[in-house]
């Protein structure tokens, strides 16, 4: 019983690593323009922005309420 999980999740790794590096051989292939884009997607740092503008947003003007 205990082999046969060990062999499926060896099995398993054995596919992730291979997904990895396939993905490594896709973006090695991007231009800097998609590379430069791709990072701020897996980054999400657009959507945090957003997201802190919108709780900025939210607070008001801080003068306001001093």
């Amino acid at each position: 019983m205990l082999n046969e999980h060990k062999n499926v999740i060896i099995a398993r790794g054995s596919k992730e690593l291979e997904y990895c590096e396939g993905k490594i051989d896709e973006i090695k292939k991007y231009t800097h323009e998609q590379a430069i884009q791709e990072l701020i997607k897996e980054t999400k740092l657009e959507e945090k922005i957003s997201v802190i503008n919108a709780y900025l947003s939210n607070l008001g003007d801080v003068n306001e309420q001093g």
